[in-house]
């Protein structure tokens, strides 16, 4: 119940129920009142508990709540981290240590280069600041019941795809990214996507 209530999944309702009817009439033999907790109806299609969840209504709920937490976490990695000042310079004295030429991060911030000026970063799961473009999500959908309501959005290949980071290391077909960039205008555009 805490998780529900967590996702504002639920919502407490002082009201009154019916407990039992009478079999011949139909009306309510015996009622009771008090607080019970009730689907919150902005996850019920219409609005109305009578037409029953909607897991795309609460599947496009979670998805605001990943992108707000999304953009409170670029919030406090422009502001904290990457304020961050040096307190001791890190040097590696080897005669085998060689200089890369590209470095690939799953980092948001540009610590390496701030660090190390001349090197030429790819930040596989997006970057921080101004045009952020992170990337925070599972693997992948294991289970079959998120598939079937299309929860795509909470994966890192989909995300990685509509917020164009380097996604070469996932597939190098760009069908598959037109595909996506696709589905992305029609989301734009108003229409029904998941």
């Amino acid at each position: 119940m805490n998780t529900l209530n967590f996702f504002h999944l639920t919502v407490k309702e002082n009201m009154g129920r019916v407990l039992s009817r009478d079999l011949r009439t139909g009306k309510p033999f015996k009622t009771t009142t008090g607080i019970f907790i009730n689907i919150h109806k902005k996850f019920c299609n219409g609005a109305n508990r009578s037409n029953g969840f909607s897991p795309n209504h609460f599947i496009d709920y979670l998805a605001k709540q990943l992108e707000d937490f999304i953009q409170l976490f670029n919030f406090y990695l422009e502001t904290i981290v990457k304020n961050l000042k040096e307190s001791n310079q890190f040097r590696i004295k080897s005669e085998n240590w060689l200089d890369p030429d590209k470095i690939y991060s799953f980092n948001y911030t540009n610590t390496y280069q701030r660090i190390h000026k001349n090197v030429e970063v790819d930040y596989l799961h997006g970057s921080s600041g101004e045009k952020q473009n992170i990337v925070l999500g599972v693997s992948d959908l294991a289970d079959e019941s998120l598939k079937k309501i299309k929860a795509y959005g909470f994966t890192k290949y989909h995300q990685k795809l509509l917020k164009q980071t380097d996604y070469s290391f996932l597939d190098d077909s760009t069908d598959v990214f037109k595909s996506i960039k696709r589905g992305r205008t029609m989301i734009d555009k108003g229409l029904k996507f998941f």
